[in-house]
């Protein structure tokens, strides 16, 4: 630990501003740099950190927040997102690079890393890539630490600015792990003197809760891809795997590769990243080989490094590839594990979180991540689920950018006509959705008129049976009472014959003592009303099992 500060410490540099290699034009400063977490096997995180340059007068850099994108895969490079996303630059269809006027710098100071070791322009030797989301969440922490102390702008005493976490697709295992590791940190003060205060995260098409996240069939089958027979297969095959526990098991796999079979045209393939595509999924977005080509430019290289806070590894520097299959083979395994209770400690301990899903996602579609929310436990989940559900719109806008249901510290979107990399396919809800989280400013432009109702199926038949219930103890009191009123009009309608009749048995046979006459009417009596009830109380037994058979 003692050696990854000092070589922390050793990365402090002057900072400058990028040269013209097509970058030209932004008036953000920016600068790229290292910081080493792994000093045994030089282990060092790339960065690559702009100044916020706000439309709004009266905002500045000194007091935006600070906001992180980390990239997916895992083990692809966040320079994804600075590029072809959120980024102040956008790469075009031919290759080149202009300012990008939707980048989130427009929001905050943005911070781009790629992690882990190994990722992008990251490095490490001797093939020591990271093998748990501990170690990366480890890996992570030093990481910020190392970064914050190079950049004090962002402490305030014994704390720092706020920060947000934003990142897509596996981030939804980063970002719940890293803020758990963080909150462990700060708890112990160590090895940092300061409390790194995460304000908020925002999970786009995140990989979650597995659980319900590999079964893509009900959103395939509500998009008309397969039919209800077939969905209901794939769901049976894949559900008993993962209810066994066995959740990176071929049943699930196939599950979503047998839906994009089905679908395909010759030999193109369905994109499961955006359904409204066909093609390579790789290719998407398409930009991304043109990506690799720019970043491995000799120019572009040299440029970069010649404003990096630190050269930590001398020689030529590796190439970079925009995803590293190491690094993925390697966390493998942590595709099966579920981050839903980090999601659920960062609700309980205030954190805000923002869920946003692509709507033509279909790999970490918008269906399974409200699914998983519905299993959410935090104390604030009642005032999420009665919150209503709005239409978003863009001041620019004739049509919404998306849909929105907000309560307590939770928000969740679905941002119409985007994919899995929301950023890239709308750019300008995106950077509305940053800014109005960021700075707790209301998504709620047009109220849905059909209200929540928080119960699944078997709640609301539950809720039916019970209206059904009360229905039915009504109906049997009034018969019962029919039955009661019934008997006594009877009784008064027979009961001059019956005792004019025992009257002439008695004188017949000798005569009974009359006193008894008022008990035997008693009995009578007893006797009519007690068989009336009896067959009142059979007639709504058969009236209860008819109901029962009705339900079922």
């Amino acid at each position: 630990m003692a050696s990854s500060r000092r070589r922390v410490q050793a990365l402090n540099a002057t900072s400058g501003v990028l040269p013209a290699v097509g970058l030209e034009g932004l008036r953000s400063p920016h600068h790229t740099g290292y910081i080493n977490v792994d000093y045994t096997n030089v282990g060092d995180i790339f960065y690559w950190h702009f100044d916020a340059d706000p439309d709004d007068a009266s905002e500045s850099s000194a007091t935006l927040p600070l906001v992180i994108w980390l990239q997916g895969g895992p083990g692809c490079s966040s320079l994804i997102g600075l590029f072809l996303e959120c980024g102040p630059f956008r790469m075009h269809d031919d290759g080149s690079v202009a300012p990008n006027p939707h980048g989130w710098h427009k929001a905050a100071n943005v911070l781009f890393v790629d992690q882990p070791v190994g990722t992008g322009m990251s490095r490490v030797q001797h093939d020591a890539y990271p093998s748990s989301g501990d170690q990366v969440a480890a890996h992570f922490y030093l990481f910020l630490v190392g970064f914050l102390k190079q950049h004090p702008q962002y402490l305030r005493g014994d704390s720092t600015r706020p920060i947000f976490l934003f990142g897509e697709s596996h981030a939804g295992r980063w970002i719940p792990q890293f803020h758990t590791y963080i909150a462990r940190q700060n708890a112990k003060q160590s090895p940092s003197s300061f409390h790194i205060h995460i304000e908020g995260v925002g999970i786009g098409n995140g990989w979650i809760h597995p659980h319900v996240q590999y079964d893509y069939s009900a959103f395939a089958h509500g998009l008309g891809l397969i039919s209800h027979a077939q969905r209901r297969s794939l769901e049976l095959d894949c559900q008993a795997a993962i209810d066994a526990g066995n959740m990176n098991t071929p049943e699930c796999f196939r599950n979503l590769d047998s839906i994009v079979a089905s679908v395909q045209g010759g030999t193109s393939r369905l994109n499961v990243f955006d359904v409204r595509l066909y093609g390579d999924a790789a290719l998407y977005p398409a930009q991304k080989p043109l990506l690799t080509t720019f970043l491995n430019r000799p120019d572009v290289r040299t440029a970069m490094a010649s404003v990096e806070k630190s050269q930590l590894v001398k020689g030529t520097p590796h190439e970079f590839a925009e995803c590293n299959a190491y690094v993925n083979r390697n966390l493998a395994g942590e595709d099966a594990v579920s981050t839903l209770a980090d999601v659920n400690a960062m609700l309980a301990n205030g954190v805000r979180v923002l869920l946003y899903n692509g709507q033509w996602d279909m790999m970490c579609n918008a269906l399974n991540t409200e699914l998983l929310v519905e299993q959410l436990t935090w104390v604030g989940r009642t005032t999420y689920v009665g919150a209503r559900r709005f239409t978003w719109r863009l001041a620019s806008g004739r049509v919404p950018a998306g849909f929105v249901q907000s309560g307590g510290n939770l928000t969740s979107i679905v941002v119409r006509d985007a994919g899995h990399l929301v950023p890239y396919d709308a750019p300008e809800a995106a950077l509305d959705m940053v800014k109005r989280f960021i700075h707790s400013r209301s998504f709620e432009d047009i109220e849905q008129q059909v209200a929540n109702q928080d119960d699944g199926p078997s709640q609301r038949c539950q809720s039916r049976q019970s209206d059904d219930g009360s229905s039915s103890h009504v109906m049997m009191v009034v018969a019962v009472a029919s039955g009661v009123v019934a008997a006594l009009l009877t009784w008064l309608l027979m009961r001059p014959q019956v005792v004019a009749a025992k009257r002439t048995h008695d004188e017949e046979c000798g005569g009974e003592d009359s006193s008894s006459s008022d008990d035997d009417d008693d009995g009578v009596e007893e006797d009519l009303m007690q068989g009336h009830v009896e067959l009142t109380r059979k007639e709504t037994a058969t009236s209860r099992t008819r109901k029962t058979i009705d339900i079922a």
